[in-house]
């Protein structure tokens, strides 16, 4: 039996609190252990201190894989992995985080951690990367003067482009560059999640008027289309 997917677009740990108690609830477990990846962020220590107080503060027991600035031996981060009720990814720089996974094959990890039943969040990055082409503003972490977004190729378990943070700035050209891909589309604004469960997706708002599209490539013509909580795909 699959797991849960419940990626969050964007906000913050506070905006999006009903979402992250949501995944919490949905591992079954009165104090579950949660394991953040921070990769996308370089590791960032302030980013893993937050976590680390907000869901301890949750009454969760908190552990990070820091692969960017400490080494490990793949079978060390399958047993890291494997001992998770929650894995939590957060947000950053998407690109460089599937090329650092692939040295380390976290990426087929994550993916078995799925298949194996267990519950997987994050934001951002953590809520795009399943799919197979993500909207990132990877490009700015390389050079903040001059970039733009792109479509960075993620897992590709589901096969949809996928946008987060929908409601800033920029962020719209999605709506016109996803039909160079020619495949369905999704875009998320922030403070909301995407739920994956039994092949299928439906969304949960952290915020009432927040929303989210699918996009939907009809013989290379798209129809955007509002989405609502029930289950879309």
């Amino acid at each position: 039996m699959h797991g849960v997917i419940i990626g969050v677009s964007g906000g913050d740990l506070a905006s999006t609190a009903s979402l992250n108690e949501y995944a919490i609830k949905r591992t079954g477990k009165e104090h579950p252990h949660v394991l953040f990846i921070p990769t996308a962020s370089n590791d960032s220590e302030g980013y893993i201190e937050n976590i680390q107080k907000y869901y301890q503060g949750l009454e969760c027991t908190v552990s990070t894989l820091c692969v960017v600035t400490e080494k490990y031996e793949k079978k060390e981060i399958e047993n890291i992995i494997n001992d998770a009720d929650l894995i939590y990814i957060g947000g950053g720089d998407t690109e460089q985080m599937m090329k650092i996974w692939k040295e380390y094959s976290i990426d087929k990890l994550v993916q078995k951690a799925y298949m194996d039943g267990k519950v997987l969040t994050g934001i951002s990055t953590g809520a795009i990367l399943w799919f197979s082409y993500g909207f990132s503003d990877s490009d700015y972490f390389k050079n903040p003067e001059n970039w733009d977004y792109k479509f960075v190729k993620c897992l590709g378990l589901f096969p949809y482009a996928i946008c987060p943070h929908y409601n800033e700035e920029g962020r719209n050209r999605f709506d016109d560059r996803i039909k160079c891909l020619g495949i369905d589309g999704i875009a998320l604004e922030n403070d909301i999640a995407i739920i994956i469960e039994n092949n299928h997706m439906y969304i949960k708002k952290a915020r009432e008027d927040a929303r989210a599209y699918l996009f939907k490539n009809n013989g290379g013509v798209y129809h955007k289309i509002q989405l609502t909580n029930e289950i879309f795909i």
